[in-house]
């Protein structure tokens, strides 16, 4: 797995930096798109935020940190239609809804990594 860099402002909306912008969402890039010396200046810069990790988990907590309270929430609810109805069409082998299922209900695209963690709220809620 490529390692990466999630780079966010301290503050909204972001700002530029070595060529580059950084919104307050964040920025993820690989650890081979930045020189050393790039990524020294990026690291000493004061009102950046650097993670550093595997790039596919750091994209994916980026996303869902970015995924708002009320997209969130509407997963959340059709994953509980779902869970009501349960037709095993919609569901996945590990036991979790289908990406796919949810979004032909939402009716908009979301990722597995959303999925997850709606999932994992519904689990919380229902218990």
């Amino acid at each position: 797995m490529p390692e990466g860099y999630l780079i966010r402002a301290k503050q909204k909306p972001g700002f530029r930096r070595c060529g580059r912008y950084f919104s307050a969402e964040g920025t993820v890039i690989t650890k081979t798109e930045l020189e050393p010396a790039l990524f020294a200046r990026l690291k000493a810069e004061p009102m950046l935020i650097i993670e550093q990790g595997d790039f596919t988990a750091l994209a994916e907590k980026a996303e869902v940190e970015n995924t708002s309270p009320d997209a969130l929430e509407e997963m959340i609810e059709v994953i509980g239609m779902l869970d009501a109805n349960r037709d095993e069409e919609d569901w996945s082998k590990d036991g979790k809804p289908k990406v796919e299922a949810i979004e032909g209900l939402l009716n908009q695209d979301i990722s597995a990594a959303q999925r997850n963690e709606a999932w994992k709220i519904y689990q919380t809620r229902v218990k």
